[in-house]
C-alpha cells in the first residue's frame, strides 16, 4: 500500500501532482493517530503498574508465600510487576504502535522526495528531455509528419488532463 503511493507514474505525472497533498494529509493523519494512541497505551499501561503494585503490596503475605521470602521487598515487587503477562503484552502493543508511527513518519518524508520528484519531472518534460528527435544522429532525416502529429497530440493530451484536473480540484 505505502509502496504504491510513494512510486511515481511518469506517464500521469499530472494526476500524481493532485493527489500527493491528499496522500501526505492521510499519512500524517495517521501518524498523529498513532501518536495519541501511544499516548494512551504509555497511560494504561502506567495505571496496570500502579495497580499492580498496589494490589501485590495488599496481598503481600500471599506473595511471600508463593515465593518463599520473609517480606516484599521494593526489588521483588518491581520483578513482579515487570513479570506481569498483561502488562508484557500492553508494552509489546506499545513498541508496535511506536513502530508504525516511524514507518509513517518515514513516509510522509518520502512524499516530500516524491514532491520534488514530481518538480524534477516536470522540469525533464518541459526542457524535452522526452520529446522525440526531429532528426537522425548525422541531421539528415526528419521525423515522419505522422510522428510529429502523434508527439502533438500526446503533448496536448496531457495538457488537457492537467486542465480537466484542475477543473475538477477547483469544483470539490
Amino acid at each position: 500500500m505505502i509502496e504504491n503511493d510513494l512510486n511515481i507514474d511518469v506517464q500521469h505525472i499530472d494526476e500524481e501532482w493532485v493527489k500527493l497533498s491528499t496522500l501526505y494529509f492521510k499519512y500524517s493523519e495517521l501518524s498523529d493517530l498513532k501518536d495519541i494512541a501511544g499516548r494512551k497505551k504509555k497511560l494504561e499501561i502506567e495505571s496496570k503498574e500502579a495497580n499492580l503494585t498496589i494490589h501485590i503490596r495488599r496481598n503481600s503475605e500471599k506473595y511471600c508465600k508463593e515465593l518463599n521470602v520473609s517480606k516484599l521487598t521494593d526489588s521483588i515487587v518491581s520483578t513482579l510487576v515487570i513479570a506481569d503477562p498483561e502488562l508484557a503484552s500492553l508494552k509489546n502493543q506499545l513498541l508496535n504502535l511506536e513502530k508504525e508511527k516511524k514507518l509513517l513518519i518515514s513516509t510522509c518524508k518520502s512524499l516530500d522526495l516524491k514532491c520534488e520528484g514530481l518538480k524534477n519531472l516536470v522540469k525533464l518534460w518541459v526542457g524535452e528531455y522526452y520529446s522525440t528527435p526531429s532528426t537522425d544522429a548525422e541531421g539528415g532525416h526528419f521525423l515522419h509528419e505522422q510522428e510529429k502529429v502523434n508527439n502533438r497530440n500526446m503533448t496536448k493530451e496531457l495538457k488537457q488532463r492537467f486542465h480537466k484536473r484542475n477543473q475538477e480540484t477547483k469544483g470539490e
